[in-house]
């Protein structure tokens, strides 16, 4: 009797509260938890339209986003529990280069590839598994020196 339980809640809801124990073995008091809600999604650039969201913003809840024509591409985004929200996928915007070039047993680079963004990256470009590692000096056939980029 007499005794104070104070809970809080679960990742990705806020809210918590006490309960005491009653002379009658009872709890008495209360408190909430509530899901947390990311608010409203906000997508990549190149998106066609706002994302849909059938479920709402809130933890858990995936919205889903078209990209705009010339774009291709789309994905979705997912509230998590720290209330941001997660991309995965995207609205290519740019294409591998030709001079990306990832040496034997390094992973093959795509030069054709559509990349997340304007100036893609060389991780985007490398084969699945692989990552740029550096950047290594290359002799031209004119003698000079050129980086070229490694997967």
């Amino acid at each position: 009797e007499g005794k104070i339980c104070t809970f809080g809640c679960a990742a990705g809801f806020t809210g918590g509260g006490n309960l005491t124990c009653t002379s009658a073995g009872t709890w008495d008091g209360g408190g909430s938890c509530t899901v947390l809600d990311c608010g409203p999604a906000n997508p990549p650039s190149a998106v066609s339209a706002t994302p849909l969201c059938p479920s709402g913003t809130t933890y858990g809840q995936i919205c889903s986003f078209d990209c705009a024509a010339g774009y291709p591409g789309g994905g979705n985004l997912t509230c998590t529990a720290s209330g941001a929200w997660v991309q995965s996928g995207c609205c290519s915007q740019g294409v591998c280069g030709s001079d990306v070039h990832c040496p034997l047993g390094y992973g093959v680079a795509h030069p054709s590839t559509r990349c997340c963004s304007a100036t893609c990256t060389l991780d985007e470009c490398c084969q699945p598994l692989y990552s740029w590692a550096t950047v290594v000096p290359i002799a031209t056939p004119s003698g000079a020196y050129s980086r070229t980029e490694h997967c």
